[in-house]
């Protein structure tokens, strides 16, 4: 079997879809549009990283 880290990028609109994913198995999410149209904070994002 082969195993893979999955990131997931694309469609993130916030908090709410990085626990999703996280429950989901991703291993990452791609954050640049999400925090370049501040829709998140880098602090928000760090804390999201922790749960």
């Amino acid at each position: 079997m082969l195993r893979c880290d999955v990131l997931a990028g694309g469609g993130v609109r916030g908090l709410m879809d990085f626990a999703a994913l996280r429950r989901a198995g991703a291993s990452g999410v791609l954050v640049a549009t999400v925090l370049q149209d501040m829709l998140v904070s880098p602090e928000d994002v760090r804390r999201a990283m922790e749960l």
